[in-house]
C-alpha cells in the first residue's frame, strides 16, 4: 500500500494541499509491474496518466529506422502524458526493467483533476516542455531533453573550459547526445580556448533544418554550433530551440550577460540557468540586478546556480548579502577536486543524484560510521547526506570531512561529555529534565563554531518543530545548534530555541529522513535504519530484563511509535541497510567498535545493490 505521504514528496504533487492530495489518491490506481513486464506498447491508445513511484522502466522505440532504447525512466517521472493531452497513440513502448510500482490515473479523471487544480496545469506544462513530441513520419529518438543556459558575466577561458568539460561528461558518462550552442558575440568566443576558426550560423527568417548539418561541428563526444541572431529575427530562436530539443538530450546554450540582440529570449526554453562569475564588484552587482529583475518578472521557473572558481568569491553589495538566495558552486583549481564537483553537477542534470538518510536510534546510530566506511571504500558518490537525532551527529561529522578515526574519537568524547552512562543509572524518582544548554555545550566542544558554510558535502539536519507540529529541516547556521535540536529527546532534554522556533528530536516525526532527500531533488536514496524491529526488542527484553528507569520508558515509547513512520520512509528508499544489533543496547555508547563493525557488515551485504544504484 502506497501512502499519501510518499506521493506528496514528488514534484508536482508536493504542491497540493491535503484535501487535493486525498482526492488524487481516491482516483489513483497503484499497480506493481514485474521485471520485463510491458506497461504500454508503441501505438497503443492513451488510457492512463502514469507516474513511476519505485523501480525503473525503459522507453523503447519500435520504429524500423530507429529501434532500440531511448530513455531510462526513474522514479518520480511521469510518462504517457503527451499522448494523453494530444489523443495520439503512444510513440514509444515502456517496459519495467525491475520490479516497479506505478501510479495510474484514468484519462478523463486525470484531466478533470487538472481542471480543479489549475496550479498543476502550469507544472505539467513545464514537464511537457522537456518532452519531445514525435513528428509525423519522423522516428522518435529523444524521450526528454534538458536545456541549460550558461551565462558568462565576463570574457574568460574558465567559462568555456567548464562548459566543454561538462558537455563531454554528459555525453561520455551519460551516453547522451549533447550540443553546445554558443550565441557568438564580440569579446566572448570559444575560439579563445580552441584557437580554431569558427564557422558562424546566422539565424534569420530563412532558417532551415537542412542547413544545420553544414554549420554543426561534429565532435567525438559533443556537437558544437556557433550562431548569431539579429534583433529583428529573435523569434527564430524558438525554431532553433525546437530543432535542438528533438535531436539532443542536453543542450548547453552559452552567452555573455550583456544587452545584445535576442539572447535572453532563450530563458523561456531552458530548464537550468548557470551564471559564471569572476571576483569583482561589478560582477556581483550585475548578478544581483539580473536575478532580482527576473524574480520580479516571475521569470525563474528554472533552477538557478552561480558557478565560480576557487579563489574567486562573489562580493555582493552591502545590505544585499542574502539576496539573491542562490546555490553557489565553487570549482577548484585542482583537477581531482574540480572533476569531483563537476561530476556532482552532471548527476544533478542527469537526474542521478544520490542521497543517504541516517536514522535515529541512540547508540545504535554509531553503526552509521561503519556504513559510510563501506560506501567511501567503494567510491559510491553521495550528493546529500541527511540525519535525524544521532544520525545528524554522524552525518555532520562526515559532511565536514572528518576522518573515520576522528569520527570515532568525537563520538567517544560526546558520550562522556553528556554523561550518558551515569545518566541512565538514575532511578524512576528522577524529577525534571536536562537543560538544553548542557547538550549544546557538549556538541559545541565537538563541532566548535563551524557552520553549514564549512561543509564539504551537502547536509540536512531534521528536527521536530513543536509549535508548528511538523518537520523543520535545518541547512544553515551553527552546526552544533542544529544537532542539539535534532537530538533533544522529549522528556530528557529541553527543546532548543532556534530562530524563534521550539525544536526537538527529529526522530519524533522523521526517524528515517528519506523524504527530506526526495524534497531536495535527490533521485536515488540509501536508507540506514538503525532501530531494531519490534520483534527483536521483545526478544531482547524477554532474555534480559533491565532495571527500567524513566529513560527506558521514554525511549522505548518513542521507538515503538517510530516503527510506523519508518515503514512509510522505507517506501521512498532504493536501498535499505539495517544492521543486526543482537547483544547490543541503545545505551551502549562505550561499545563503539562493535557498532561500527555491525554497520560495516550490513553495508557489505548490500554492496552489489549500491554499485548498481550508483553506476547505472
Amino acid at each position: 500500500m502506497v501512502s499519501e505521504e510518499l506521493i506528496s514528496v514528488f514534484y508536482p504533487f508536493n504542491r497540493l494541499k491535503n484535501k487535493a492530495l486525498k482526492k488524487l489518491m481516491a482516483i489513483s490506481i497503484v499497480q506493481e509491474y514485474k521485471k520485463d513486464q510491458t506497461i504500454y506498447k508503441q501505438g497503443d491508445a492513451p488510457d492512463y496518466f502514469y507516474f513511476l513511484l519505485k523501480g525503473r522502466a525503459l522507453a523503447l522505440s519500435e520504429d524500423k529506422e530507429a529501434s532500440g532504447q531511448i530513455e531510462l525512466i526513474r522514479k518520480g517521472i511521469c510518462f504517457g502524458i503527451i499522448s494523453l493531452f494530444t489523443g495520439e497513440p503512444h510513440s514509444v513502448t515502456v517496459k519495467s526493467i525491475e520490479n516497479s510500482i506505478v501510479l495510474k490515473i484514468e484519462d478523463n479523471k486525470f484531466k478533470d483533476f487538472i481542471k480543479t487544480n489549475p496550479s498543476l496545469a502550469f507544472d505539467f506544462s513545464a514537464i511537457l516542455s522537456k518532452r519531445v513530441k514525435r513528428r509525423l513520419n519522423v522516428p522518435k529518438r529523444i524521450f526528454q531533453s534538458t536545456a541549460i543556459f550558461v551565462l558568462a558575466l565576463d570574457s574568460n577561458k574558465d567559462t568555456f573550459k567548464y562548459v566543454n568539460n561538462l558537455a563531454v561528461l554528459l555525453s561520455e558518462k551519460g551516453l547522451r547526445k549533447v550540443m553546445v550552442a554558443e550565441l557568438s558575440e564580440e569579446g566572448l568566443s570559444s575560439s579563445a580556448v580552441t584557437g580554431k576558426e569558427i564557422n558562424f550560423f546566422k539565424l534569420d527568417s530563412g532558417f532551415k533544418e537542412e542547413k544545420m548539418d553544414y554549420f554543426t561541428e561534429k565532435g567525438k563526444f559533443v556537437d558544437y554550433l556557433h550562431f548569431e541572431v539579429e534583433q529583428n529575427h529573435v523569434d527564430m530562436l524558438d525554431s532553433l530551440a525546437n530543432f535542438l530539443l528533438e535531436n539532443y538530450h542536453f543542450i548547453l546554450y552559452v552567452k555573455r550577460l550583456r544587452p545584445a540582440a535576442g539572447g535572453l529570449r532563450l530563458l523561456s526554453v531552458v530548464d537550468h540557468l548557470q551564471i559564471v562569475v569572476n571576483d569583482n564588484v561589478d560582477s556581483a552587482f550585475r548578478t544581483y540586478r539580473f536575478v532580482s529583475a527576473m524574480r520580479q518578472n516571475k521569470r525563474t521557473p528554472f533552477a538557478v546556480k552561480i558557478i565560480s572558481f576557487e579563489g574567486k568569491k562573489e562580493k555582493f553589495p552591502a545590505g544585499k548579502k542574502s539576496a539573491p538566495n542562490l546555490e553557489r558552486i565553487i570549482l577548484s583549481r585542482q583537477d581531482h577536486l574540480y572533476f569531483e564537483v563537476l561530476s556532482r553537477i552532471y548527476r544533478e542534470l542527469s537526474e542521478k543524484t544520490i542521497g543517504i538518510a541516517l536514522g535515529s536510534g541512540g547508540a545504535y546510530g554509531i553503526a552509521h560510521i561503519g556504513v559510510l566506511k563501506v560506501i567511501d571504500r567503494h567510491k559510491i558518490p553521495i550528493d546529500m547526506i541527511c540525519g535525524s537525532s544521532i544520525g545528524s551527529v554522524i552525518a555532520s561529522l562526515w559532511a565536514l570531512g572528518y576522518s573515520y578515526e576522528e569520527m570515532e574519537e568525537k563520538i567517544e568524547i560526546l558520550g562522556k561529555k553528556i554523561n550518558l552512562f551515569s545518566l541512565f543509572g538514575f532511578s524512576l524518582s528522577l524529577k525534571g529534565i536536562l537543560r538544553s544548554r548542557k547538550l549544546e555545550s557538549a556538541l559545541r566542544e565537538i563541532f566548535g563554531n563551524k557552520t553549514f558554510n564549512d561543509l564539504k558535502h551537502n547536509l540536512r539536519v531534521v528536527t521536530f518543530n513543536f509549535k508548528k507540529r511538523r518537520i523543520t529541516v535545518i541547512k544553515e547556521g551553527f552546526i552544533y545548534k542544529a544537532i542539539a535540536a535534532s537530538c533533544a529527546m522529549p522528556g530528557i532534554f529541553e527543546p532548543v530555541d532556534f530562530k524563534g522556533n521550539i525544536l526537538m528530536d527529529g526522530g519524533i516525526l522523521s526517524p528515517l529522513p528519506t523524504k527530506t532527500l526526495l524534497n531536495n531533488n535527490i533521485k536515488k536514496i540509501i536508507a540506514v535504519n538503525v532501530i531494531p524491529h519490534r520483534e527483536d526488542m521483545k526478544e531482547l527484553y524477554s532474555k534480559k530484563m533491565p532495571r527500567f528507569n524513566i529513560f527506558h520508558f521514554i525511549f522505548g515509547s518513542i521507538e515503538t511509535m517510530q516503527q510506523e513512520f519508518i515503514r512509510d520512509s522505507l517506501e521512498a528508499a532504493d536501498i535499505v541497510i539495517h544492521p543486526n544489533f543482537e547483544g547490543l543496547s541503545w545505551t551502549d555508547f562505550s561499545r563503539i567498535s562493535e557498532f561500527i563493525n555491525k554497520g560495516e557488515s550490513a553495508a557489505s551485504l548490500k554492496i552489489e545493490g549500491l554499485k548498481n544504484l550508483a553506476f547505472t
